[in-house]
C-alpha cells in the first residue's frame, strides 16, 4: 500500500472507501458540487454567474445562472488579465 498522500496544509487526505474509487463517477460527483456553488453563489450574490468543465474525454459540461447568459457573454470584450488560472488561486 503506497503512503496517504499529503495535501497542501500537511494534513494527510483521506483515502477513497472501496466503493468510491470510480474516477468518472468523482469527477460526475465533482462537477455537480461546482455547479451548485455556482448557483448558491447567484442566488446569494445576485451576480450572473457562468461555468464551463471541458471533460478528458473532450465533452463540456456547464452552467450559466440564467436563459441566454453564454450568448451575452460571447459578446463581450473580456479582458485577459480579468480570466483567473490555477496560478491566481490558493490551495
Amino acid at each position: 500500500m503506497s503512503p496517504t498522500p499529503k495535501v497542501q496544509s500537511g494534513s494527510p487526505r483521506r483515502q477513497r472507501l472501496k466503493k468510491n474509487r470510480n474516477a468518472e463517477a468523482g469527477m460526475r460527483n465533482r462537477e455537480n458540487g461546482l455547479f451548485k456553488k455556482t448557483n448558491t453563489w447567484h442566488h446569494y450574490y445576485g451576480g450572473d454567474i457562468l461555468i464551463f468543465i471541458k471533460r478528458p474525454d473532450g465533452r463540456i459540461k456547464g452552467y450559466e445562472s440564467r436563459p441566454k447568459l453564454l450568448q451575452e457573454f460571447s459578446k463581450l470584450p473580456i479582458p485577459a488579465h480579468e480570466i483567473r488560472g490555477p496560478d491566481d488561486i490558493d490551495t
